[in-house]
């Protein structure tokens, strides 16, 4: 599992391209330099609490993959 927790959105965006990669609970926990973010179409699952505490984050571009939120 991904977390963000360093707000380093260079490394975010390139893990986010590795389909390999899974977001768990709290990946983007408290990530406040996030203001917006395209979850790929390999994710199928939004899980909870994914962008607690990113208080910047203002869109969410969700593919039609996501089958849980």
């Amino acid at each position: 599992y991904f977390a963000a927790k360093e707000n380093n959105i260079d490394i975010l965006n390139y893990l986010l391209s590795d389909q390999r990669i899974r977001l768990g609970p709290n990946s983007f926990k408290e990530c406040e330099k996030l203001t917006e973010i395209k979850i790929p179409s390999f994710i199928t699952k939004i899980e909870e609490s994914l962008f607690e505490g990113c208080t910047k984050l203002s869109h969410v571009e969700l593919p039609p993959s996501i089958k849980s939120i």
